[in-house]
């Protein structure tokens, strides 16, 4: 009602880092702990030397709605998922816990993060090359030989499809341009955004190779945001929505919504789960054991490290076999280019060899 009204000028922001979150959620939970008020934790939090801009804005914004009346999980859902979900720990009194808890989960998913990110920094310089080559080749190289080849009463096959490529992006680029306008229009219509980033997540998610490791990325993430709330005290349904939320994939969330109403039916997690499409298999046998021992939140986190693990593995494996592909790659297409350039020159060579004996 009146809450809604004066809080609904609340800006939304962008998800923030798994990095900069546990810093955040790391200072919050030490602060609280040792007894300072919120309103100061959050001011002191969003004023640190080293907070980023985006997140000292979304930090006033809560400590303001907070100051206003707003319970401190309710202010947090008001920045729309750049925060994580607090609410049953601010109902059960154990906040600070729970932002240390997820200070150390944040902190095991950005050390994944960057360790796929230095692992992938070699094929994205030779991927920058082979798209500068390209261009490079393309508009400047292959024009100075336009003339020279458009006198010649004979052009080698390979040469008449590389300056067909050529003045058809140069040309013909405003049609390129209408018909992936009217291809994402039919898209809309047909299917509505929502359906086709549904549709287009899961087929990421089952691309051979790199699906695997998406799968391998976003299981462990859903694993421990559900792990760290569950054990915060939040219903295992709200959990698993929230956890959805925070994977990071559309069709994971989706699964993870169908998991929460089965839950609320009466099934358990591991058999819900089990019937899902998208996540790692291993997950539901894990929280199947969790469940017997009486242990689901401490599965779950172990399910997440190991996934992690698992993931970082599995990246470095196809990482390291993309390397030699993408230089493979340049060499065959420096190779027919060349080859498109040089073969009209040897033509018109011995075209005119042949004239002078």
């Amino acid at each position: 009602g009146k809450l809604r009204k004066i809080f609904s000028g609340s800006r939304r922001f962008r998800p923030l880092g798994p990095g900069v979150l546990s810093e955040l959620c790391q200072e919050l939970g030490v602060m609280l702990r040792a007894g300072v008020p919120l309103d100061r934790a959050l001011f002191l939090a969003a004023t640190g030397e080293e907070v980023r801009p985006e997140a000292a804005r979304a930090l006033q914004q809560v400590r303001g709605l907070v100051c206003q009346g707003m319970l401190m999980w309710q202010a947090m859902a008001e920045t729309r998922k750049a925060f994580p979900e607090v609410r049953a720990a601010e109902q059960s009194g154990t906040l600070s816990r729970s932002f240390l808890l997820l200070a150390r989960d944040y902190q095991q998913e950005h050390r994944t993060a960057a360790e796929i990110k230095r692992a992938s920094a070699y094929p994205q310089l030779l991927l920058v090359m082979l798209v500068l080559l390209t261009w490079l080749f393309m508009a400047v190289i292959l024009p100075e030989f336009e003339p020279l080849f458009a006198y010649m009463e004979e052009v080698p096959l390979p040469t008449k499809i590389l300056f067909s490529l050529v003045n058809l992006v140069k040309t013909g680029w405003p049609i390129l341009l209408a018909a992936g306008l009217i291809l994402a229009a039919g898209i809309k219509a047909g299917l509505g955004w929502k359906k086709a980033a549904l549709a287009a997540d899961r087929i990421k998610l089952s691309l051979p190779g790199i699906g695997k490791v998406f799968r391998m990325v976003y299981t462990a993430r859903f694993a421990r945001t559900l792990g760290t709330l569950y054990q915060a005290g939040l219903l295992l349904p709200e959990a698993i929505r929230a956890s959805g939320r925070a994977s990071g994939s559309i069709y994971l969330e989706s699964r993870a919504m169908e998991s929460a109403r089965l839950v609320e039916e009466g099934e358990d997690l591991a058999a819900a789960l089990g019937r899902q499409k998208g996540f790692v298999k291993k997950l539901p046998v894990m929280i199947k054991i969790g469940e017997e021992a009486g242990d689901l939140g401490g599965m779950l986190l172990s399910a997440a490290e190991s996934m992690d693990y698992e993931g970082r593995q599995a990246a470095g494996r196809l990482l390291s076999l993309l390397e030699p592909a993408m230089i493979m790659v340049m060499a065959v297409f420096v190779g027919l280019m060349m080859a498109a350039v040089l073969m009209p020159l040897y033509a018109s060579y011995d075209g005119l060899g042949q004239n002078l004996y």
